[in-house]
């Protein structure tokens, strides 16, 4: 039987960062993005993390000194709610293995977990450090999949999907929704025919990334600092619509 309640597991997959130099193809500056801090958008029923949950905008969290003091560490690559079991959130919801340890695998001890808890979206945040002696070179961040979309912001500033081959181009005509994909379209005149430039899907669309097997290298070199001072990044994730979104899920069998 494929259980709906586990649809957030994968979120998100491997990041990592790294720095290449332009003068030399051989020498190059790499690391790798593992620890990370997380924190549920809004609300959630586990009392824990509703009491950290961020319940401030988008604006003021997506800066570089927001403070996370308080999130729970995360460790990527790996899943918010496998993280949350690594941290004990849901030791008190599992029922003890026979030798009388907590074992999230026994019976059916991960059932138990409120799937409420991930209504929301989630934040990630990390920072970091490039050494001084990388100042001028190319800085490439690589996100080797997400699931299922995240917004990016690196210093404070939001990202742009640049790997969509869509530009504003003046061919591009309006066309039916996904709703209603066979419908006949006879208008191709009004506002937004022939340009993407202020469509409010293709805007939201743009500053979006997705996908569990998709990686995106990004190039952030004018957005971060070199030497003594840090940067950070901030991730919000949202998990997959359950049967319409193209994922992985994990499955029980019974």
């Amino acid at each position: 039987m494929l259980n709906k309640f586990f649809t957030p597991k994968l979120i998100p997959l491997l990041v990592s960062f790294v720095i290449i130099g332009c003068t030399s193809k051989e020498h190059f500056f790499s690391l790798q993005l593992t620890t990370w801090k997380m924190a549920p958008a809004t609300s959630a029923v586990t009392p824990s993390l509703n009491a950290i949950a961020v319940t401030d905008s988008d604006d003021a969290v997506k800066e570089a000194n927001y403070s996370t003091v308080h999130w729970q560490k995360a460790t990527v690559p790996g899943t918010i709610l496998g993280n949350l079991v690594d941290n004990g959130v849901y030791n008190y919801l599992f029922e003890p293995d026979n030798d009388g340890k907590i074992n999230e695998y026994f019976h059916n001890n991960l059932s138990k977990i409120p799937a409420e808890d991930f209504d929301h979206p989630w934040w990630y945040s990390t920072d970091f450090s490039i050494p001084a002696k990388e100042a001028g070179k190319r800085v490439t961040l690589t996100f080797k999949g997400i699931s299922y979309i995240g917004e990016i912001y690196v210093n404070g500033t939001k990202l742009s999907n640049t790997n969509i081959n869509i530009n504003y181009e003046d061919y591009l005509k309006n066309g039916p929704t996904l709703l209603h994909p066979h419908a006949e379209i006879s208008d191709i005149t009004t506002e937004g025919a022939g340009s993407l430039k202020g469509v409010t899907d293709f805007e939201t669309y743009q500053s979006q990334f997705m996908g569990t097997m998709r990686t995106y290298n990004l190039d952030i070199t004018n957005l971060v600092i070199t030497g003594r001072g840090k940067n950070n990044i901030k991730v919000k994730v949202t998990k997959p619509v359950y049967r319409n979104d193209l994922t992985y899920y994990w499955a029980i069998v019974r």
